[in-house]
């Protein structure tokens, strides 16, 4: 897709309000990114949302920090719904105060849609509102395609296979590509350490407590369980955010670690990691882009998998495995999420063959991103909105 955009004509005439709203820290990662690419369009804009450090860096005045709503699950949400229910006051609080021209909400579907829900009924059909990255239809509750279609003019879409879901609700749609793509490495991709090497693997647990809750001392355990069952010297490098720093200090306090809040020494564990062991989400997919063959595991409260197992009905949790429709990267859930199967499983991995072919099919995987554009992502979903905006103008 190539839209042809440039920097918008009416800047000088009109200095835009946008309001955006990012739930967990993907979320703010695509908003800063969003921001930084919409003010090449639009470059007077003026932001201001929820979110985390990435959108207020890129110049958004914050209403609040995301992390109160940073929550999944029926059973984590529960104990924080009067917490969460006051969140959502004061974002609607927030909006109604900042009257915008455009309001786009990224992710966090179970508290952005509550939001938006409220917000139509106060101004109607105003301003537009978009959604960037779409809920998981193709994974559960189809019926909130259709919900999307009432509450939204425009959603932006980061997997190809989301589209037709979409089309058939009657929703405007634009598949951007997934943002993560705009820093792939791999073509520095690892190789096998040697047997006498250390090997560095990198470990991304969530950006949520109650992730680190449920997994932290589970990844810790495996990574012992290499050196002493498997007679591995290992390492474990851990990118975290400042808010989790102390927690994840305190599980990984038995193992030879690395932990940093730092996005550029991030990147840096990246670059020299050998292995990974993730949690499911973008992490995974973010893991992929360098090429790092990894393991995925996830657990969460018995309450919550007893529900979504009754009505999920996608195969994988990982957007790698979901991409290629097949078991690329191991998924260990639930039940199955042991320091043993862990442990097990990233062994295997050294096997020269097995780790290859996973980096081989990490390059097949990120051709089924390509947009066909000369734009990236985030210059992809700026265009759009700015497109939606302007369109609503020409109609009235």
């Amino acid at each position: 897709m190539k839209t042809g955009l440039k920097t918008s004509q009416n800047k000088a005439a009109k200095a835009l309000k946008i309001f955006l709203i990012a739930g967990e820290a993907s979320g703010d990662v695509l908003g800063g990114k969003l921001i930084e690419s919409f003010k090449k369009l639009h470059p007077s804009a003026n932001f201001a949302g929820i979110g985390g450090s990435h959108m207020e860096k890129s110049g958004m005045k914050m209403a609040f920090n995301y992390k109160d709503i940073a929550l999944m699950g029926f059973a984590e949400v529960l104990p924080k719904l009067f917490k969460i229910l006051h969140r959502m006051g004061q974002a609607i609080a927030a909006i109604k105060a900042y009257e915008p021209d455009i309001l786009v909400t990224i992710d966090s579907p179970g508290f952005n849609f509550r939001v938006v829900s409220k917000v139509r009924k106060f101004f109607g059909k105003k301003f537009p509102i978009i959604h960037y990255v779409a809920p998981t239809v193709w994974a559960y509750k189809k019926e909130r395609a259709g919900l999307v279609a009432k509450l939204y003019d425009h959603i932006l879409l980061l997997l190809p296979f989301e589209k037709p879901y979409f089309d058939e609700a009657g929703i405007d749609s634009t598949f951007v590509g997934h943002p993560i793509t705009e820093d792939t490495k791999l073509d520095s991709s690892p190789s096998l350490p040697k047997k006498a090497e250390v090997i560095n693997i990198l470990i991304m647990p969530g950006s949520r407590v109650q992730e680190i809750n449920h997994m932290g001392k589970i990844f810790a355990d495996s990574l012992n369980l290499l050196q002493t069952k498997h007679n591995l010297k290992v390492k474990a490098l851990i990118p975290t955010l400042p808010f989790l720093e102390g927690k994840i200090q305190e599980i990984f306090s038995n193992v030879d670690a690395e932990i940093t809040t730092d996005p550029d020494k991030k990147v840096s564990f990246f670059a020299k990691s050998h292995l990974a062991l993730v949690k499911s989400g973008t992490s995974s997919l973010e893991v992929a882009s360098y090429g790092i063959p990894c393991v995925v595991g996830y657990k969460m409260s018995s309450i919550t998998y007893w529900y979504l197992k009754r009505i999920v009905y996608a195969k994988y949790i990982s957007l790698v495995n979901l991409l290629l429709g097949a078991p690329v990267i191991p998924e260990l859930i639930q039940q199955n999420c042991t320091p043993e199967n862990i442990a097990s499983e990233l062994y295997k991995l050294l096997d020269v063959t097995k780790y290859q072919k996973m980096q081989s099919q990490f390059q097949k995987s990120f051709k089924l991103l390509d947009t066909g554009s000369t734009h990236n992502p985030s210059e992809l979903a700026a265009q759009a909105i700015l497109k939606c905006y302007e369109g609503k103008l020409t109609a009235k």
